[in-house]
């Protein structure tokens, strides 16, 4: 939409929509013109327009119960919550109207790309990575507990504060969910942020726009296709080939698929649907799923981005995808033998030992970690006397239980994750850091 649009409530009230601000997997977000910072998302072609409306219906009228209201309370809202449906004047396009979420946070991804935090997050060390990471656990445990599960868990929407930490989630619609006894299943997946047992036998469906289904995606940036501000990541970096595939064929796009689209009718912002019907997943989401994401994130927020099955198989195999990665327990963190990495990515060893073993647990273990314990463990990780500052880089933090710098380690082999942005006096402890 070029031109000011506008939207109405059941309850005709109208609001108009000015600049697009923002897309996704399914959804396309605008500035709306209002005193109260707000924005609207539309959703231009749901695969069941109908119900559709009904789960925002819900979500909206949940707002007002004493689970929604806890998950609320706090200054600032760390969800995008949809506050009243509404639906265009003209060409009946459904969405709804939440919080705007720019004026506290920025997007997650910029907290993974060292470009990005170079740029846009300049005081950010490995204290803030830590924080998030503790504070996207507590906002998941938290949701659990109210029984919500995310589904659709990735950075493309989650955001958060570069001084302090704190993490918030947008698309909130495309949640799993029970509204007294409809159950609103969970729509949505994104390669390399799906648990496998929701992958499916043959691995995740990948869709070119011009063939299909099959094709598997290259991987594009230091989070896995969240668009991550990283030129070197998009080259090929920390271990991902660019445009190598088996295949031989052009690079494709990672894409979100989702239940029941149309056929060939591509998604809003460059995503791609599969045939109407066709099974995504193994399976539907539940907690369990979400805290293997979780741990997916916690490793790019510890490890400078880097995904925790990235690398070139060793097996002889060709790297296919994340998914495919996943699917045959190639992860360094599990099995350093598994995956080759270029020699600039971080340490393994740079994590706190119960961290390490959390993460173990998580990608191979029987039990995974549930997100209450993730919250309990950063925590500890980053409390005080945990973290310290090198000597020589101010900007380089790190756990009180490895014996020099792994910053410093990595800057001598051609990257620095956190370089110091200028002169000046450092901190004189890792608390003293955002």
């Amino acid at each position: 939409m070029s031109v000011p649009v506008k939207v109405v409530s059941g309850a005709g009230h109208e609001w108009l929509l000015t600049e697009r601000i923002g897309s996704g997997s399914e959804g396309v977000v605008y500035a709306v013109d209002d005193p109260r910072a707000l924005v609207a998302k539309l959703v231009p072609d749901p695969p069941d327009p109908a119900a559709y409306r009904r789960r925002v219906e819900r979500l909206v009228r949940q707002r007002r119960e004493p689970r929604t209201v806890r998950l609320l309370a706090g200054t600032p809202a760390r969800l995008a919550w949809p506050m009243v449906a509404v639906r265009t004047v003209h060409d009946r396009v459904d969405g709804y109207v939440m919080p705007d979420m720019r004026g506290a946070f920025q997007p997650f991804v910029h907290l993974l790309s060292p470009d990005a935090r170079r740029s846009l997050l300049p005081g950010a060390t490995w204290a803030t990575a830590l924080a998030a990471a503790e504070s996207l656990a507590r906002l998941l445990a938290g949701l659990h507990a109210e029984g919500y599960v995310v589904g659709d868990l990735k950075p493309d929407n989650l955001w958060v504060d570069g001084r302090s930490g704190l993490v918030g989630m947008a698309d909130v619609d495309s949640w799993q969910f029970t509204d007294g006894l409809e159950v609103f299943p969970g729509r949505m997946r994104t390669p390399g942020y799906t648990a496998p047992e929701l992958i499916g036998p043959g691995g995740a469906l990948w869709i070119r726009p011009d063939q299909g289904v099959g094709v598997p995606p290259c991987p594009q940036g230091i989070g896995g296709g969240s668009g991550a501000v990283d030129r070197k990541a998009e080259e090929g970096g920390w271990g991902y080939p660019r445009a190598r595939r088996a295949t031989g064929e052009e690079p494709c796009r990672p894409t979100t698929t989702r239940r029941g689209a149309a056929p060939g009718h591509a998604s809003p912002a460059g995503s791609t649907r599969h045939p109407r019907g066709a099974p995504v997943s193994g399976g539907s989401p539940d907690s369990a799923s979400d805290d293997f994401v979780l741990a997916v994130l916690v490793h790019q927020l510890l490890l400078s981005g880097l995904h925790p099955f990235a690398g070139h198989p060793t097996d002889g195999g060709d790297y296919l995808s994340y998914d495919d990665n996943v699917l045959r327990g190639r992860c360094r963190i599990t099995d350093r033998t598994s995956v080759t990495l270029p020699r600039s990515a971080p340490p393994a060893d740079l994590l706190p030992r119960r961290l390490a073993e959390l993460l173990r647990a998580a990608f191979g273990g029987r039990r995974r970690p549930r997100a209450a314990l993730w919250a309990e463990e950063l925590a500890a990780a980053r409390a005080p006397g945990r973290l310290t500052v090198c000597a020589a880089h101010r900007r380089h933090v790190y756990t009180v239980e490895r014996p020099w710098c792994p910053w410093c380690d990595q800057a001598e082999r051609g990257v620095d994750s956190y370089p110091d942005p200028g002169t000046g006096p450092g901190p004189r402890s890792a608390e003293d850091t955002p």
